[in-house]
């Protein structure tokens, strides 16, 4: 017998160390067993090098404000510097005849062709000051005219159009 036989269980005739059936036999054999020692070893590979991609790609898609795949422009949090929040914040302001005073900062929802504004929905938002206390609202704004709609407390405000330059 060579180093890779054995002899079968049920009828000890020679067959392969591999073997799962008996050739002679026909009976089943037990699957040959994997060292447990070498499998988990082999998972430590795996998650060593699977872990750290996926933070990377988690954080890059964190930084694009979007998935990876989404080929839509998205800010992850609008400033008082971006025009479409601060474009949003003069239109509530105007539009409420002074009752709203101030807008927070709050991330942008829209996508590749407008910015969305919404105030006091979601987890990460914050509620519009105005004179009555805390209120909801919500702006979009078309990214290439300007032209735009505002609510406070659900309620339109209206809208608004192009944003002249001179």
């Amino acid at each position: 017998m060579s180093d890779d036989e054995k002899a079968c269980p049920f009828c000890a005739e020679v067959i392969k160390k591999a073997a799962i059936k008996c050739r002679h036999c026909g009976a089943a054999l037990a699957a040959p067993t994997v060292d447990s020692r070498a499998a988990r070893s082999a998972w430590v590979v795996v998650a060593l090098a699977v872990v750290p991609v996926a933070v990377l790609l988690l954080a890059l898609s964190a930084t694009r404000g979007g998935s990876a795949d989404s080929g839509e422009h998205r800010t992850t949090v609008a400033d008082r510097s971006h025009a479409g929040h601060v474009e949003c914040e003069r239109q509530l302001k105007r539009l409420s005849e002074g009752y709203v005073l101030s807008v927070p900062k709050v991330p942008d929802m829209g996508g590749k062709y407008e910015y969305y504004f919404a105030w006091n929905r979601g987890r990460d938002s914050q509620p519009i000051a105005t004179k009555g206390g805390n209120s909801t609202g919500s702006c979009v704004l078309d990214v290439t005219t300007f032209e735009g709609s505002v609510t406070l407390d659900g309620k339109d405000l209206g809208s608004f159009g192009p944003q002249r330059r001179k």
